[in-house]
């Protein structure tokens, strides 16, 4: 699973990397470091305005899918199966037609290092930011509040990483962003052959101060010495 990342490119920073229009780009509040389920993070996504192409925007979203039909908010899903999500119920809607891509500096997994469990950061080599693969949904409660809602998708980890944790979050490279945000795109096959685990990743220790939700700043991704 994936349960917690760092997003910490500016407004501008994303803008251009996703090559988004001013228009189209949400307010970023801060650069977060400890991005965890129920907060609001960058995303994504694109809106088909009438008659025209896909327009790709910058977005806030709270992490935790939770499905249209749902009775209740008040357990979000954080994370999809990749190998299930073309159909289970509270995803293949949104897989086929709701996609996002969730721009991430790294993101941390935990494993039991002399019997306590040390935080890792995994990030790429070459620091370029990492687009994860995500579905997202409209949640509207009793009092018609609306909130969009994403998940991420992850899937068996690889040799480099299976070490720390057996899952991995998956990630759309560049050149498939345009298939992958177009809503009007529903072919699952498809959707799935544009997805890849996360690779060329480096993985190091760092301070168990990203053990609370509350801490925060870029102390958090340094190596641990």
């Amino acid at each position: 699973m994936c349960g917690r990342y760092a997003s910490a490119r500016s407004r501008n920073q994303l803008m251009e990397a996703f090559k988004i229009e001013e228009p189209h780009a949400a307010e970023v509040s801060r650069q977060d470091y400890n991005v965890a389920p129920t907060k609001k993070a960058p995303a994504v996504l694109a809106t088909l305005p009438e008659d025209a192409d896909p327009v790709r925007e910058l977005r806030l979203l709270r992490w935790g899918l939770i499905p249209s039909w749902a009775k209740d908010g008040k357990q979000g899903i954080n994370n999809a199966r990749a190998e299930t999500v073309h159909e289970k119920p509270t995803f293949k809607k949104a897989f086929a037609g709701r996609r996002c891509l969730l721009p991430v500096d790294g993101f941390y997994e935990w494993f039991q290092v002399d019997g306590e469990k040390q935080p890792f950061f995994l990030r790429p080599n070459d620091g370029s930011v990492l687009a994860l693969a995500g579905i997202y949904e409209l949640w509207k409660d009793s009092e018609e509040e609306s909130d969009l809602r994403f998940t991420l998708i992850t899937t068996q980890a690889s040799d480099a990483m299976g070490h720390i944790h057996d899952r991995m979050p998956m990630v759309i490279d560049a050149q498939n962003w345009d298939t992958w945000l177009d809503p009007r795109m529903s072919n699952v096959e498809q959707a799935h052959g544009l997805m890849v685990p996360a690779h060329d990743l480096e993985v190091y220790q760092v301070a168990k101060l990203v053990n609370a939700v509350r801490n925060n700043g870029p102390d958090l991704i340094q190596p641990l010495t």
